[in-house]
């Protein structure tokens, strides 16, 4: 994933969405998706550098770390991540 940028501040450092979406995890990038997807302007705000949240990985000493994430249940069709992510489609769409 990359980086995070400051984007769509006004001179004043006001941020103008209509929503704000503190942290920018699994969780709040599908919020995004889907508020933006029914036209709103959001702000996603998060303190790292990356997004993804507790879904990246970080290198120390020349070794990977996983955070978290291991095994994702509901992928296959018909199961919950798989639905959500049909319904959220081409990100080229919005």
């Amino acid at each position: 994933m990359g980086n995070v940028a400051d984007r769509g501040s006004s001179d004043t450092g006001a941020i103008e969405a209509d929503v704000a979406i503190i942290g920018a995890g699994l969780s709040g990038l599908v919020c995004v998706t889907y508020l933006a997807k029914q036209g709103r302007k959001v702000a996603l705000i998060e303190k790292n550098v990356r997004v993804g949240g507790c879904a990246v990985n970080f290198q120390r000493k020349g070794f990977n770390f996983d955070f978290a994430v291991h095994f994702v249940n509901g992928g296959g069709e018909g199961g919950p991540i798989h639905d959500m992510l049909k319904e959220i489609g081409d990100p080229n769409d919005f």
